[in-house]
C-alpha cells in the first residue's frame, strides 16, 4: 500500500508546486 500510495502524493505535490510557481510568475509579470 505504501509503495503505491507514496508516488500519488509526490505527483500531487509536484503538480501543486508547479501550478503555484506558474501563478506567482504570472502575477509578478503583471506588476
Amino acid at each position: 500500500m505504501s509503495e503505491r500510495f507514496e508516488p500519488v502524493i509526490l505527483g500531487f505535490l509536484c503538480n501543486w508546486c508547479a501550478y503555484a510557481g506558474g501563478d506567482l510568475a504570472g502575477v509578478s509579470r503583471l506588476q
